[in-house]
């Protein structure tokens, strides 16, 4: 686009040199100079003014037909490109891969058809926001790029997952883009994400586009079921019926599980990193930034205030001594209850996050209120 923008700047500054050097080129020998009184006076004044406004009308008819022609140029590439990674769009990509199956040139001869997704790409935007979400998908698209080479045709498709067709049949791009340090930046930190790609060879594993997409479709969802991280091509045994044990999401899980669920890095604050919504109820809370927001980001903030030390002795003793811990200790909500809780939590090494605690938390106070209205109940039968 910038490069058109200039082709017409120069072509409109070429248009007005040539006006101007011809204007010059009157006043200099069409004008008969005379001199009356001691005043120089062209004799042509009338045709000299008639020049320079032509000469000036066409300068601006040429600057508004570059204009117009410019905007209009604007608007296909804006209409035919993802505004964040500059990518085709979806409608853009199949009419781009349509042109390329229908060259002569490219009948018969294979391509790779591909479907890329980011793994884990949600966790990315609940723990650290959509800024940092973009730039994930900026350096995917970047990374792409380099790895599949300049003849390849590429896509976001939506969301975290990206199309793309590379010609020939050697995947040895997608062995670069699995293999390659993939990072994004966080406060000035270097956090690594992967990949999941999948791909079948057209003609051969599909004798149209949308047929062998569709089986790197299947390919991918294999990739994410068994490993993550990797890539895999098309066999017919990965049948659609294998999408179903991906049919639970984290929304599903965190949302839905009977349970409250925090994890929260283990070394320096105890910074909370996530949070489901049962845990969020419990609090009092409305909603995750106000979970954070109350407790000061904080699994300190969790805890009441006069168990804070006991909870965390105890926590350290225990990871001495196996993997889990099991405390009991007492949270106050944002509405001002207490609240008697038992913690299980797991300590893990996590590629991107350090140590950091995986907890299970159970509200005891319920459960004994439930077990003295239940006695209280037998009692009067």
């Amino acid at each position: 686009m910038k490069k058109s923008y200039r082709k017409y700047m120069i072509y409109v500054l070429g248009i007005t040199f040539v006006v101007l050097l011809t204007v010059c080129t009157t006043l200099f020998f069409d004008s008969h100079i005379n001199v009356v009184n001691g005043h120089v006076v062209s004799s042509h004044n009338g045709e000299i003014a008639l020049n320079v406004a032509v000469s000036v009308f066409l300068i601006l008819i040429t600057l508004a037909v570059v204009r117009q022609h410019y905007r209009q140029a604007s608007l296909e590439i804006f209409s035919s490109v993802d505004s964040l990674t500059h990518l085709y769009n979806r409608r853009a990509f199949d009419e781009k891969v349509d042109h390329y199956i229908a060259n002569k040139r490219h009948r018969g001869r294979p391509a790779l058809v591909v479907m890329v997704d980011i793994d884990d790409f949600k966790l990315v935007n609940d723990l650290y926001g959509h800024e940092v979400g973009d730039g994930v998908l900026r350096d995917l698209a970047a990374n792409m790029k380099a790895c599949f080479g300049p003849d390849a045709i590429l896509c976001r498709n939506g969301g975290d997952e990206f199309c793309a067709l590379i010609p020939g049949d050697n995947p040895i791009g997608l062995t670069k883009l699995t293999n390659m340090a993939k990072y994004y930046e966080d406060r000035g930190k270097k956090c690594p994400y992967t990949v999941s790609i999948g791909y079948a060879v057209y003609p051969h594993q599909g004798y149209t586009y949308q047929m062998a997409l569709s089986h790197a479709d299947m390919a991918l969802y294999n990739v994410k079921m068994n490993s993550k991280d990797s890539f895999a091509k098309y066999q017919p045994d990965m049948g659609t019926e294998q999408r179903s044990k991906l049919s639970f999401s984290l929304d599903d899980i965190s949302n839905n599980l009977p349970g409250a669920i925090l994890i929260y890095r283990a070394d320096g604050d105890h910074e909370i990193l996530f949070a489901n919504a049962e845990m969020i109820t419990m609090m009092g809370c409305t909603s995750f930034d106000e979970l954070m927001n109350y407790t000061g980001c904080t699994f300190d903030g969790i805890v009441y205030e006069a168990d804070r030390e006991r909870v965390n002795r105890e926590i350290d003793q225990q990871l001495e001594r196996r993997s889990n811990d099991y405390v009991d200790y007492r949270i106050k909500t944002m509405d001002g209850r207490i609240k008697e809780v038992f913690d299980n939590g797991k300590l893990v090494d996590e590629a991107r996050f350090g140590r950091v605690f995986y907890v299970v938390i159970l509200d005891i106070s319920q459960h004994k209120i439930r077990h003295m209205l239940e006695t209280a109940l037998e009692r009067t039968e």
